[in-house]
This record gives C-alpha cells, sequence and structure tokens, in this order.
C-alpha cells in the first residue's frame, strides 16, 4: 500500500479541468452552492448572512468531473455485488464510483473507485488524482480534505 499526506492508496484489481458546477454569481459564491438544498447535507460554510449547506452528491459530481481529467485515470467503476463484474461509469453517472462523507469538523473525506489506464504507474496517477482533487475541492466548496482513498478496480488499456 502506497499512503501519502491526505490518504491511501488501496490497489484491488487534460489536467485539472475546471468542474462544471463551478460558475461564479455575483463575484462570489459557485452557483451549485445555492442549489444544494436537498435532504442529505452535511457540508456547511457560514456566511455573515446565514449558513451555506453542500450535499456529499454536489462534492462527488465535482470530485468526479476532476479526477476524469486526471492522466492515467479511465474513469470510475462501479462493482457489483453479486458477481463481482467491475463496470465503467459513464461520464454523466461519475458520483455513483465515488463515496464522500463529511465529520463532525466539516472535513471531507473522499473514496475514488477507479480504473487506470494501462502501462502507467499507478502510484503516480494517484499521487496525481490525490493532489488535483483535494486543490480543487477545497478550493470550490472552503472546506477542507482530510483524506483522499483510492480503490484501483481494474485496469484498461486505452488507444
Amino acid at each position: 500500500m502506497h499512503s501519502s499526506p491526505t490518504g491511501a492508496i488501496k490497489i484491488k484489481g487534460r489536467k485539472n479541468a475546471d468542474c462544471p458546477f463551478f460558475h461564479l454569481i455575483h463575484g462570489a459564491v459557485p452557483c451549485f452552492l445555492r442549489h444544494a438544498w436537498v435532504n442529505n447535507m452535511k457540508g456547511k460554510l457560514n456566511s455573515d448572512i446565514g449558513d451555506i449547506l453542500i450535499d456529499n452528491a454536489v462534492i462527488a459530481k465535482c470530485a468526479g468531473n476532476i479526477a476524469v481529467e486526471c492522466f492515467g485515470i479511465v474513469g470510475m467503476a462501479t462493482v457489483s455485488v453479486a458477481d463481482g463484474i467491475v463496470k465503467l461509469v459513464k461520464r454523466e453517472n461519475l458520483a455513483k464510483g465515488i463515496n464522500v462523507e463529511i465529520d463532525e469538523n466539516n472535513e471531507i473525506t473522499i473514496d475514488f473507485h477507479v480504473i487506470v489506464a494501462y502501462g502507467v504507474s499507478i502510484s503516480a496517477v494517484a499521487d496525481n488524482l490525490i493532489s488535483n482533487v483535494k486543490y480543487q475541492v477545497e478550493e470550490i466548496t472552503g472546506l477542507v480534505v482530510k483524506k483522499i482513498n483510492i480503490y484501483v478496480e481494474g485496469v484498461r488499456v486505452i488507444d
């Protein structure tokens, strides 16, 4: 197992793209923060005029879009519980390969289930993924990313 300051890489089997949810409104607040008013919210930011709550799914979508733009990442993966088959997730469902948890200290832990490109250094890809996701998610949300875990579910030859 390879570890880094922000997470662990567990092997089981365009750089720095902007998150599509990050469009500034009124010069200060990302627009996705306005639309995060759903039941399962945990990420919380305080402002002078009220609280901003960020749903875990919003963070997962942003993290997924950032991840697939990293060198060596083919895409997110899901594993079928019934037969153990790993499936590549389509771009519009990237959050299915990502689990986001926010603890009582408002710190984020992100689990990625990924498929990497054949022939690349898994540790280099994972280090790149961790640094890009950590930086961009913290910039977008204003929350601290405590830990990023990467589960390599498979490799795929890309053309």
